[in-house]
């Protein structure tokens, strides 16, 4: 558990230092082409974490998703979904916007 925070922090240097940008192979004859790449959030990712290791597993997806720029809802395992919660909850009181970080527990 004590990995949990170094998730959170590795994701979002690496984003900032990068910006999630890709280096693009050189072209052979760059007089007629032009590459551009977009990096844009792909919007809502739904998440769905094991009845194993529930937080840290969690903490892998949800840093991730977060540090691209996107929405998260995460379904938290049946067996354990406490962790998933109180991590939401601490998010939150850590300045996440409201809306972006949904944990929907429950069966199913």
């Amino acid at each position: 558990l004590g990995r949990v925070p170094e998730w959170l922090e590795y994701q979002a240097s690496y984003a900032a230092a990068k910006g999630f940008e890709g280096r693009l192979p050189p072209l052979v004859d760059g007089a007629d082409h032009v590459n551009l790449v977009w990096r844009v959030p792909l919007g809502v990712c739904g998440l769905i974490t094991p009845w194993n290791h529930p937080l840290l597993i969690a903490t892998k997806k949800i840093a991730v998703a977060l540090a691209a720029g996107n929405s998260v809802v995460v379904k938290p395992p049946l067996e354990a979904p406490l962790t998933v919660l109180r991590l939401a909850e601490l998010l939150q009181s850590a300045g996440l916007p409201p809306g972006t970080l949904q944990v929907v527990p429950g069966p199913g």
